[in-house]
């Protein structure tokens, strides 16, 4: 995948975070937001590293996909 395909996919991530925001106070969904790129970030890091990039980060993004609409902060 080229880096053209990811920021296509971080882009149409971030356009479904506002609703969440919306669901959750506003420094939580900040944190919730800068973990994920935090994450991203280092899963490209290690990937490219280990030659793994696209496995490391569709992990991350399954583990953030599966958990968005998590609105109860002590499970967040």
């Amino acid at each position: 995948m080229e880096v053209r395909g990811y920021l296509t996919v971080i882009t149409t991530t971030l356009k479904e975070i506002p609703s969440l925001q919306k669901a959750l106070p506003p420094e939580l969904a900040d944190n919730v937001l800068r973990l994920y790129r935090e994450c991203l970030q280092r899963a490209k890091y290690i990937g490219h590293q280990k030659h793994n990039t696209e496995l490391l980060v569709a992990m991350v993004r399954q583990q953030f996909k599966k958990n968005m609409h998590e609105t109860d902060p002590e499970k967040i």
